[in-house]
């Protein structure tokens, strides 16, 4: 065959778009999680058709979950069991729409599903409503709203209410040297508050506390007394273990890694997901305030392609130093994801250590994390 007639065959759209069969409807998670190797499967220990049978079993429950959580609330008398398993599978539900697991991320349905969860009873629901009142979960954030749902959460889980409470003195109330002596002297006194709420919370056995506190002992270079703080929270964190393994290889003594991609796995790469969405506007409304605001917290949790973002994001101001809206516009689809695929400008943290996705993921039960 003559070499002309060759290229251009290769080049025609019948070669290079070959007919293919209709693909199977996928969830949002799907097609947004990174490939996992099964590795039983590898070793023939569980066969392809076995993970087929798990995955098939593991979808119809979540669809039970999901017609439990969203069924009418009975009137009448009902049996405190039926009204335990409906309250319990609307938190449940809630909290895999909050991050996006199993179902496509849905912050304000996940409110929805934390409020039907308080008005069963749930005694964590007013966690839920508290993060959503702080974070916006979608919509403007509610820091006198989040302060009721702090106070009514203290009869039931005061250390996640300490928590809360200093993750929301640290959204609206940050340290801020360049304001007048007044409001310097509140900030001390703010930044005092944070402090104490923080050791409070710890001490009271909250993992994300416990992370965070890890994380500030570790900047301070107290690497054992760091690692002391992931290891007491590793039992219900993901990132505390994660933490602990960087720790552990940096001092020489573990070199056992968590499976999988941790990056990925963790907090960092599902909030670099959920930054996305909103970049894209995949399912919610494009928001570009969101997006960055998810892209800072995903870099400062490690996650490299925030980073990449980000820098690229803040490459091209408008001439009055905004974002320029149709830059915004042009990046939502660029791949950041690969080492080297963008030049990183933005510094970079000396480790790679995270936070969980979000303060309320140790409350998704086991079954539901993958």
């Amino acid at each position: 065959m003559p070499l002309g007639l060759g290229l251009a065959l290769l080049c025609s759209p019948a070669f290079a778009q070959p007919r293919q069969s209709p693909s199977p409807t996928i969830t949002f998670q799907e097609a947004q999680t990174p490939p996992r190797i099964d590795a039983d499967q590898l070793r023939g220990r569980r066969p392809a058709v076995q993970l087929e049978a798990d995955q098939l079993g593991k979808s119809t429950a979540i669809q039970q979950l999901q017609a439990q959580a969203t069924a009418p609330l009975p009137k009448g008398e009902r049996t405190e069991a039926s009204i335990r398993a409906q309250r319990e599978a609307a938190w449940q539900w809630g909290l895999l729409q909050l991050h996006g697991l199993h179902t496509p991320l849905q912050p304000v349905q996940a409110q929805q599903s934390f409020e039907r969860a308080q008005a069963l009873g749930h005694p964590l629901a007013a966690a839920g409503l508290a993060w959503c009142a702080i974070d916006g979960c979608g919509q403007r954030p509610e820091p006198e709203a989040a302060r009721q749902w702090i106070q009514a959460l203290r009869k039931t889980a005061p250390g996640r209410a300490a928590y809360l409470e200093w993750l929301l003195l640290d959204d609206v109330a940050p340290l801020d040297e360049a304001v007048p002596s007044t409001a310097r002297r509140e900030g001390i006194n703010t930044a005092g508050r944070k402090q104490q709420l923080l050791r409070q919370a710890a001490e009271a056995g909250d993992p994300n506390a416990r992370v965070e506190l890890g994380m500030e002992l570790a900047a301070q270079g107290k690497t054992n007394e760091a690692m002391e703080q992931f290891r007491s929270a590793a039992k219900s964190s993901q990132a505390a273990k994660h933490n602990l393994n960087v720790l552990s290889d940096q001092k020489g003594t573990f070199k056992s890694r968590p499976s999988g991609n941790a990056g990925q796995a963790g907090g960092a790469w599902q909030t670099f997901k959920q930054a996305r969405v909103y970049h894209r506007g995949e399912g919610v409304p494009a928001n570009y305030t969101e997006a960055i605001r998810l892209y800072k917290r995903a870099s400062d949790m490690g996650s490299e392609p925030a980073k990449r973002m980000l820098a690229l994001i803040y490459s091209r101001p408008t001439p009055a130093g905004g974002i320029d809206i149709g830059w915004m516009q042009q990046l939502a689809y660029m791949d950041v994801t690969q080492d080297g695929a963008i030049p990183l400008t933005a510094p970079t943290a000396p480790t790679s250590l995270t936070r969980d996705p979000t303060p309320l993921w140790d409350y998704i039960a086991p079954r539901w994390r993958n």
